[in-house]
Formats: C-alpha cells, structure tokens, sequence
C-alpha cells in the first residue's frame, strides 16, 4: 500500500515535473513564437507605414512561409507593387492630362480668337449682305424702271417699224412709178423728137413748095409777058392777028390767075412756114425741156434708188433695233429676276450670318468654359502631381 502509494506520489512527482517543464518549453516556444510573430509584424507594420508615407521603392517583405502573416507579408508586397505601378501609370497619364490639358487649352484659346475673328467677319459680312441686299433692292427697282423703258422702247420701235415698212412700201411704189414716169418721159421724148423731126422735115418740104411757087410764079410772070408781047404782035397784025390775040389775052388772063393764085399760094405757104418755124421752135423748146425733165426724172429716179436702199437699210436696221430690244427686255426681266434672287440670297445670308454670330457667341462662350475647365484640369494635375511627388518609386 505504501510502495503503491510512494509510486503515485513519483508518478505524480514526475507527472507534475514533466507539465511544469511542459509548460516551461510551451512559454519558451511561445516567447519565441512570439517576438518571431511580433517581429514579423514590424516589418509588416514598418512596410505598411512606408507604404502609407509613400515610400514605394522600399524593400519587399521577406517571408517565407503560407501562414497568414505570409499570406499578408505577400498581399502587401503585392499592394505596394500596385501603388508603385499604379502611381507611376497614373503619373504617365498626369503627364499626358498635362499636355494634353496645356494643348487644349491653348486650342480653345486660338479657337476663341478664331471664332472673334470669324464673329467680326461674320458681321462684316452680315453688314455687306444688309447693304447688298439694300443695293439690290435698289438695283432692282432700277432695272425694273429701265425695262419698262425698254418696253416702251421696244413698242415705239414696233412702230417704228411699222412706220417704216410704210415708208419703204411708198418709197419702192415712189421709184416704181418714177421709173414708169421715166418711161413715160422717155416715150414723150421720143415723140416729141419724131415731133421736131417731122416739122423740120414739113419746114423743108415747104422751102421746097416755095421754091415750087417761085419757079411757077417766075413762069407765069414770064408767061404774063409773052402774053403781053403776042397781044402787042397781034395789034401789029390787024385783022390777021386777032385770034392769035384772043389766045394771048386768054394765056395772059391765065397769067395772072397763075399768078394771082401764086401770091395766094405764097402767101398761105409764108403762114404756113412761120407756124412751122414757130411750131418747130415750140416743139425745140419743149424738147429741150422735155430733155430736163428726162433728167431730172432720172435724177429723181437716182434719188428715189437711194432712198429706196437707205429706207430699207433703215427698215433692216429698225427691225434689228426692235429684235434688240426685245432681246434686251427679256435678258432685263431674266437680270431683274436674278437681281431678286441676290436680294433673297443676301437677306438670307444676311439672317444666316446673323444666326452664325449668335452662334460664334455661344461657341465662344463654350470656349471660354472649356478654357476655364482646361484651367481647372490643369491645376489639378497639378495638385496630383504634387500628391504624386509624394510617393517613391
């Protein structure tokens, strides 16, 4: 009983040395485990803070193990990895937002002076449009006046040459009947030459007959005396001679029948001659005038060709005058009508570059948000870039 009991009390003994050292080894383990684990934990901690002061260029954790402090040594290896390449892409892009900020920025500043520049040309041109506009009103009320002037021009040149068409028709009718006249003229010419000729040639052959007179006269004047010797001669006879002188008185009686008849002959044949001389004179004169007025008919003629030619010189050139103006008035009424359409066109243009410098300003409004957002995206790259410097890579 006591040996059994002696045993407990060893076993018991040995049981409580054995925990006791069990418990040594377990608080030595623990302590060891425990500044190891604690240490682990500065360098985690360590790291963190360095991370968190921006010190990314830092070495990484070294651990080795699968254990949670690996697995958070490893997450915040690979968290500082991420800043490190996260903080040096968003650098790039900083960089590039800076340039890019800077680029359109000083864009919308040249767009800006654009769009003021194009604004004022803009309401240059809106001005010029007005007054075009307002010319071509006015250009267009001219035109309008002046193609009714064309108009009336036009219709006084319809009679015109109207107008001329009969002057023509009476100037080719004026030369036919001169150049009839003409030969009429030329007819009465002809006659009153046979005329002339005629009465000279009745003016010769009554020379002739009063040559014919005078011989006869001569013969009975002769005969007369012949007469007047065998009445004397017969006297001288007597008895013997008196038949012989009935037949002288009878020859001489006949004598002076002959001779009376003669004077009344020549007498008549006189007459006759001075109005044949007067007729031929007459006939002369009226010759000649005829010849005058053969000529001056010709001349007339002459005239009348020429006036014949200009009056339809005339007419062709009336008629090319009124096809002009005709042509004219209808290229006046296509002009005004353009005119108009330029006057629509600039009005329009005129509202256009009104809308365009409505707009101009808007844009130009815009731009000036844009230039102050441009502004704005600059200062902050800035102030990340600034937070960015904070961080070592």
């Amino acid at each position: 009983m006591k040996a059994a009991k002696s045993d407990l009390e060893k076993l018991i003994l040995t049981l409580v040395i054995s925990t006791i050292f069990s418990i040594l080894i377990s608080l030595i383990l623990l302590v060891w485990m425990s500044r190891k684990i604690s240490k682990n934990l500065n360098d985690i901690v360590l790291r963190s803070n360095e991370i968190a002061s921006g010190q990314l260029n830092s070495e990484e954790l070294n651990y080795i193990g699968n254990d949670e402090i690996g697995q958070l040594s490893s997450s915040i290896n690979s968290m500082g990895q991420s800043l490190r390449e996260m903080i040096s892409e968003i650098s790039n892009v900083s960089s590039d937002v800076d340039r890019q900020s800077a680029t359109m920025f000083a864009s919308s500043e040249e767009v800006k002076l654009g769009s003021q520049q194009i604004a004022i040309s803009i309401e240059e041109m809106a001005n010029g449009s007005s007054s075009q506009a307002d010319s071509a009103a006015t250009i267009s009320q001219k035109t309008n006046e002046f193609t009714d002037n064309i108009l009336k021009a036009s219709e006084g040149s319809e009679q015109l040459v109207r107008f001329s068409d009969e002057v023509l028709k009476a100037a080719v009718e004026g030369d036919h009947q001169m150049k009839e006249s003409l030969e009429q003229m030329n007819v009465i010419n002809h006659v009153v030459n046979s005329s002339v000729e005629q009465v000279q040639s009745l003016e010769n052959k009554t020379q002739s007959i009063t040559e014919i007179v005078g011989v006869i006269k001569s013969i009975a004047d002769q005969t007369n005396l012949l007469a007047l010797n065998a009445s004397i001669e017969a006297a001288r006879a007597g008895e013997a001679g008196k038949s012989f002188a009935v037949v002288a008185t009878e020859v001489r009686k006949l004598a002076e029948e002959v001779s009376n008849s003669v004077e009344g002959i020549s007498s008549i044949i006189f007459t006759i001659k001075e109005e044949t001389s007067r007729m031929a004179e007459n006939l002369q004169s009226g010759f000649s005038e005829v010849n005058k007025g053969t000529k001056q008919l010709e001349g007339t003629g002459l005239q009348f060709a020429e006036i014949k030619e200009k009056v339809s010189e005339m007419y062709s050139g009336v008629k090319m005058i009124s096809s002009t103006l005709t042509d004219f008035q209808q290229s006046s009424q296509e002009m005004n009508e353009n005119i108009e359409d330029i006057a629509a066109i600039s009005e329009e243009s005129a509202a256009s570059s009104e809308e365009i410098s409505a707009a101009i300003v808007e844009q130009t409004a815009a731009l000036d948000t844009i230039a102050g957002s441009a502004k704005n995206l600059t200062d902050m790259v800035e102030r990340m870039n600034q937070l960015i410097k904070k961080f070592k890579l």
